[in-house]
């Protein structure tokens, strides 16, 4: 397989497992007629370090850039409407991302087992991040949750170990089941006026010192914080609705 790879002009899409597995590609030049990026496309490419994505392309399908394992940074085009999931599923060595400003939704396993990625910008457009989303991104220690997000979905942030804490919008009124499971330096939660917590949301969370819990009603809740030596937490919680 070439290590470099100039794309004609001409050419408007980069169609489904074109260049699955070309492990010596490094660099690759994509013209701007390219609209979109087709499923498996680079999958497996694991020398390749960087790409330009230029601002004619408006979709990136399923596992595009999948096991990338080389691929540091990459900075996604406004012009891009949907990115589908496991685009960047695997990419170990990703390390920060740049999302475009209108995305609506971050899905399934878009990012996960990246464990290199410390920092991820999630636009304020987005209102679901879906299962497995951020699964395994052992470095990541912070994220910020614009206001818009509804809903966590199963797994989400599951296995991100070096998360520290969380601060959950006041628009979220759903957490899936194990969204948060085996964050185990996870130290604080502030969640807000929510609906659902459901099944091993916080379970593993060993390093759980603090639960601020502004709802006013009681959410609905089952059994969430399995390992995660909850009785030695503090539950933070409004005066007004604690009965005497």
């Amino acid at each position: 397989c070439l290590s470099s790879i100039i794309i004609p002009n001409n050419v408007t899409s980069i169609g489904k497992s074109v260049f699955e597995n070309c492990t010596s590609l490094i660099e690759i030049n994509i013209p701007k007629s390219i609209t979109t990026i087709c499923e498996y496309a680079f999958y497996g490419c694991s020398s390749l370090s960087s790409i330009i994505i230029p601002d004619s392309v408006i979709d990136i399908w399923e596992c595009a850039f999948k096991n990338c394992i080389s691929l540091s940074t990459i900075d996604i085009p406004n012009s891009v409407k949907l990115i589908r999931p496991g685009v960047f599923w695997g990419c170990s060595n990703l390390k920060s991302v740049s999302l475009p400003d209108n995305l609506q939704s971050i899905n399934e396993s878009l990012f996960a087992d990246c464990s290199s990625c410390v920092s991820i910008t999630i636009p304020s457009t987005v209102t679901h991040i879906y299962n497995s989303a951020f699964k395994y991104c052992k470095s990541l220690s912070s994220i910020e949750l614009p206001d818009g997000v509804i809903e966590l979905y199963p797994y989400a942030f599951q296995g991100c170990s070096n998360l520290l804490s969380i601060i959950l919008p006041k628009s979220v009124n759903y957490i899936r089941n194990f969204a948060f499971a085996d964050c185990s330096n996870l130290k604080t939660i502030i969640v807000p006026e929510i609906f659902i917590i459901e099944i091993g949301a916080f379970d593993n969370c060993k390093e759980l010192t603090d639960f601020y819990c502004y709802s006013f009603n009681v959410p609905t809740t089952w059994c969430n914080f399995d390992g995660s030596y909850i009785e030695y937490a503090t539950l933070h919680v409004p005066e007004s609705s604690i009965e005497l």
